[in-house]
């Protein structure tokens, strides 16, 4: 019934331009407001008030300008196709639904699964919470009252049995989950009945008495009732995201015994969303975990870089301190020129002494191995998380941070065994 009338940025503003409004909205099938504020979002300029009462030398036309976007320069109406009215309506052909094989549900229980057998077993204490049996966690997962449940567990027999012929898998675990795998695949499923909540009528306050004594009215708590509808619901507990049907139950139509071969039909396609909300989740994790990892590694290679740097200072600090202590070496045999011969005898014997701890002190007289930064090595232990304490600052902190304002850092050296 409709069709898409579509004209370049600069076809419309030629049309705009040179035929009125009204006129040009009654050609192209819409109203003058829709050419409005196509106009507007297509950055077309339009004529103002009292444009075509002019004389045609006093009408300016301006310019048009450049489009902004490239997605400005085609403008789309859609417009009622006269040609079609009257024409009668195409209704598409129904998509037919595969046949399947009904599965009938029995009006007895018999040879029941062992499943059911053992849920009948539970159910025969009819310990009742809220109108609806408990049952313990090797029964299945079937929350209905004492008058339905002879029917859920037929409904079950006939679902567990018809589904095992084609592959299914029924189970229950150990958190008392109902379970069904199909192709590796394990689903949650719970058949519960819809109960109503009622109220209890109240009881009345006392009648006063004559000549009794006066007593306070304490008006009773309400209480409930819980009336069951037979209205039974089987549900997969599970989250998936394709949109595949997850719950079947009973309508004012149709009885779920009558939807027990969708169920088996439609168990698949969860199983197919199971496992794709599943790649889609270790995919997640694995970006993750890759992310995490290189997180790691540049932590590590800053923490070397970081362990580095402090070797270098403190080896420098321990040669100027040696270069020091040798100054003073120097100083004291300065001193010690013009004393007598037995006492500068002592006194060179402590400085030999002095000389001998600068030497230890002296990095460089320990060996160039033992100073160059790239040999060292990460704890085990780091794994990239900055401890609670607050690492001193270092020369570089400052560098650093005046490097990282205009362009991002970079390392000459590469640390490779960390």
């Amino acid at each position: 019934m409709y069709k898409v009338v579509t004209y370049t940025r600069s076809d419309l503003f030629a049309k705009v331009w040179s035929t009125p409004m009204l006129q040009l909205a009654k050609e192209i099938g819409v109203s003058d407001v829709a050419i409005g504020k196509a106009c507007r979002r297509a950055g077309i300029p339009v004529p103002g008030r009292g444009y075509w009462a002019k004389d045609a030398e006093q009408r300016h036309k301006p310019e048009l300008s450049e489009s902004a976007s490239p997605s400005r320069d085609t403008i789309k109406f859609q417009v009622l196709d006269v040609a079609l009215i009257g024409q009668p309506k195409t209704k598409a052909p129904p998509v037919p639904k595969p046949q399947q094989n009904p599965i009938k549900v029995p009006q007895s229980l018999q040879n029941p699964h062992p499943l059911v057998a053992a849920t009948l077993d539970a159910a025969k204490k009819r310990t009742v919470d809220h109108g609806r049996l408990v049952l313990d966690s090797k029964s299945l997962d079937i929350r209905v009252s004492p008058d339905s449940i002879g029917r859920a567990l037929r409904l079950m027999n006939a679902l567990i049995k018809a589904s095992e012929k084609g592959g299914y898998t029924w189970a229950i675990s150990g958190e008392g989950n109902t379970t069904v795998a199909w192709q590796g695949e394990s689903m949650r499923v719970d058949l519960k009945e819809r109960l109503v909540r009622r109220e209890k009528p109240r009881v009345p306050a006392p009648a006063p008495k004559r000549r009794g004594a006066w007593a306070p009215y304490v008006p009773s708590w309400p209480t409930y009732e819980w009336i069951a509808t037979s209205e039974l619901t089987l549900h997969v507990d599970e989250y998936i995201t394709s949109g595949a049907q997850r719950k079947w139950q009973d309508t004012k139509r149709t009885r779920l015994e009558d939807k027990l071969s969708d169920i088996l039909a439609g168990l698949p396609l969860i199983a197919a969303g199971i496992k794709a909300v599943r790649d889609v989740r270790e995919a997640r994790d694995r970006a993750y975990a890759e992310q995490a990892r290189k997180a790691a590694d540049h932590a590590k290679r800053q923490e070397a870089l970081r362990l580095a740097r402090a070797r270098l200072v403190s080896s420098m600090q321990c040669w100027e301190q040696a270069s020091r202590i040798r100054q003073f070496c120097q100083a004291i045999e300065g001193h010690s020129a013009g004393l007598p011969t037995e006492e500068a005898r002592e006194i060179d014997k402590w400085v030999e002494w002095v000389r001998l701890q600068a030497d230890l002190l002296d990095p460089l007289k320990q060996g160039l191995p033992k100073v160059r930064p790239w040999e060292v090595k990460v704890p085990e232990l780091f794994d990239g998380y900055y401890s609670p304490e607050k690492l001193p600052e270092d020369w570089w902190s400052a560098a650093t941070t005046r490097q990282s304002a205009h362009q991002p850092a970079t390392h000459i050296v590469q640390f490779e065994n960390l």
